[in-house]
């Protein structure tokens, strides 16, 4: 298949994981891709880790963009993920043409590392919000504060954000089920 196709997108766990898509030895598809095609690697991967995987690719004249997203399941399901992309200035066209149905917004953010470097600052902004709102829901909770009332009343405020609207009805249902199956250890 890898043979016959422009593109490969993988959006996979971890970078170990998608190495072993692209170079294993018993079937890594990038032996397979004809010069000149491209991988797109949607995963949430370190900088250094895309970066490695470029250079590896470019040995077979593959072209490569780390182009991880923002926006979680719901946003995937319809269709409207943020996504960071790192890659060559000549290659973003092509690469909004075959991941805009996915996507709301696609923005080059750098070179090749770039892409996964922004991503690495969304997960901190992020966490550093969801942390923030569960410890407002513990001082609600102790004072008995009608969580749905706390919900409508700051919702629409400065307090208000993405993060807010996807959490918060999580957090009154009390459903801490994870919102990711893997977090990777990005060494810097």
């Amino acid at each position: 298949m890898a043979s016959k196709s422009e593109v490969v997108i993988t959006m996979l766990p971890n970078a170990q994981i998608v190495e072993s898509v692209l170079f294993s030895e018993t079937n890594g598809i990038a032996e397979y891709m004809s010069p000149g095609r491209m991988v797109i690697d949607m995963s949430s991967l370190g900088p250094n880790d895309s970066i490695a995987i470029s250079e590896k690719l470019k040995s077979l004249e593959i072209r490569f963009a780390d182009a991880p997203v923002s926006g979680g399941e719901p946003l995937a399901i319809s269709g409207e993920l943020s996504v960071m992309a790192g890659c060559d200035e000549s290659d973003l066209e092509y690469i909004e043409e075959v991941i805009s149905p996915m996507a709301a917004s696609i923005v080059r953010v750098g070179e090749i590392g770039a892409g996964s470097t922004v991503k690495l600052a969304n997960q901190i902004i992020v966490n550093v919000n969801i942390a923030a709102l569960s410890e407002a829901v513990v001082l609600a909770k102790k004072y008995n504060i009608d969580l749905g009332k706390m919900h409508e009343a700051i919702g629409g405020g400065l307090a208000g954000s993405s993060v807010m609207e996807a959490k918060f009805p999580k957090m009154i249902e009390e459903d801490y089920s994870p919102g990711a199956r893997s977090i990777s250890i990005i060494k810097i």
